[in-house]
């Protein structure tokens, strides 16, 4: 029969092995739980029934967007499909639901006044671009409280539900889809 005590010492021993081990891979499971909690993602529909004043059409559109808080910058892809007019530009706004601000960055644009490193827009009446935002591409707007370079501000303005995308073309200059940034929480 086996000595009580020599019984013991091996729990013991199993038990320390069994702390150390989770103790070790704690701050690993911890960092990417905690790189995991820190993605944001954005999305929005698009519909002409958004756009204000609203234009009932079938073109629509998505946008999606992820960005981790541990880097200053975002990546995006817009797909659009079935639009009356020719892409002009793409362009993420800020404003709440049904009111109409201004240009907060572009996504894409095919005209001469977008800035340099801005992606050319797919078309003419359908497609998808991608790119990436970050710091240098927000332009305010300033009259607006969005200072221009201001990331963390975009992002403080998306979580407040007061950004939207909006999609304009030839024939709706003004925007022919738009649908709100959601992000979720």
């Amino acid at each position: 029969m086996e000595h009580p005590k020599r019984k013991m010492a091996g729990w013991s021993i199993l038990l320390g092995a069994l702390v150390v081990g989770l103790t070790a891979t704690a701050p690993a499971l911890g960092r990417t739980r905690e790189k995991m909690d820190h993605t944001i993602l954005m999305r929005a529909e698009m519909k002409g029934e958004q756009v204000s004043p609203s234009i009932r059409m079938d073109a629509y559109g998505s946008f999606r967007a992820n960005q981790s808080k541990d880097h200053g910058f975002m990546t995006y892809t817009l797909t659009d499909a079935d639009l009356e007019g020719d892409i002009q530009e793409a362009a993420l706004h800020l404003g709440q639901t049904g009111v109409n601000g201004d240009v907060a960055t572009y996504l894409c644009s095919n005209l001469a006044h977008a800035p340099d490193g801005t992606p050319e827009c797919p078309g003419p009446r359908s497609g998808t671009a991608s790119g990436r935002i970050s710091a240098v591409d927000v332009r305010g707007p300033e009259a607006q409280r969005l200072d221009d370079g201001s990331f963390d501000g975009l992002l403080d303005a998306m979580d407040q539900d007061t950004v939207y995308v909006d999609l304009s073309t030839n024939e709706y200059p003004e925007g022919e889809v738009r649908g709100q940034v959601n992000v979720e929480k």
